[in-house]
């Protein structure tokens, strides 16, 4: 999922976007860089995040945290 400029998850903490249970987020790329993200790290606009979880939890994820 990228994060757009308008998604309330951004400038925020991973572990402050309360994510539904059975959401994991593996990975982030940001620019050039990919890594594996912890609970303290921000998500900025344009972030790329890879999410792992079900199709019906990963679509009420992106409609309501993400936006996008």
């Amino acid at each position: 999922m990228r994060i757009d400029p308008t998604s309330p998850a951004a400038g925020k903490q991973l572990v402050d976007l309360h994510l539904p249970e059975h959401v994991l987020i593996v990975l982030v790329e940001r620019g050039h860089e990919h890594f594996v993200p912890s609970g303290s790290t921000i998500v900025a606009t344009g972030d790329v995040l890879t999410l792992v979880a079900s199709r019906e939890v990963l679509e009420r994820t992106r409609q309501t945290i993400f936006r996008c």
